[in-house]
């Protein structure tokens, strides 16, 4: 199972194929495979292997961006998928199947539901937190994008899902 981020910061930007299986992490960057093993030491801290070489990495995520701090040296990052890269630049992409009114949220990464915060009928706030989907070994709070009352919720704790998966359905509030 894979993924396909965009990471920019600095003036540059790269694509990235992310593979996870039996053995752990793959990344492809410009066309070079490397093996990594990540494991998360606390919230914010991820001790990580790759290519053989360990690094202890902090991490801040604060208004879109994520701080990266790395061997005493800071990066701001922006990390997009291809759906979130496509809706950026302007591209049309596939959105929802739901009725007009209606708004899906979808997994950005394969990943599993730790925990649901809401149930069909709740009305939430913009920024409300809806679930918790693990995902490379993180913890990825998933919140709502608009108010609105949730319709339905399509996972459950415990709950493998695909990249692209509806997590939550809701109807837009007035």
């Amino acid at each position: 199972m894979g993924v396909k981020l965009f990471v920019e910061g600095d003036g540059a930007s790269r694509a990235i194929d992310v593979h996870e299986d039996a053995a752990g992490w793959t990344f492809e960057i410009d066309g070079r495979q490397h093996a990594a093993d990540i494991r998360q030491v606390t919230g914010d801290c991820l001790s990580v292997l790759l290519d053989g070489a360990s690094y202890k990495v902090h991490f801040l995520r604060q208004e879109g961006k994520t701080i990266v701090c790395v061997r005493g040296e800071s990066y701001e990052l922006e990390v997009l998928d291809e759906r979130e890269k496509a809706l950026r630049d302007g591209r049309k992409t596939s959105d929802s199947t739901a009725g007009p009114g209606a708004s899906q949220v979808r997994s950005r990464i394969p990943g599993k539901v730790v925990a649901v915060h809401v149930a069909a009928g709740d009305r939430v706030e913009c920024g409300a937190k809806l679930l918790v989907l693990e995902a490379m070994k993180m913890e990825n709070e998933i919140r709502a994008a608009a108010d609105g009352i949730v319709a339905r919720v399509a996972v459950a704790p415990g709950d493998t899902v695909e990249m692209n998966a509806v997590l939550v359905e809701f109807e837009v509030a007035d």
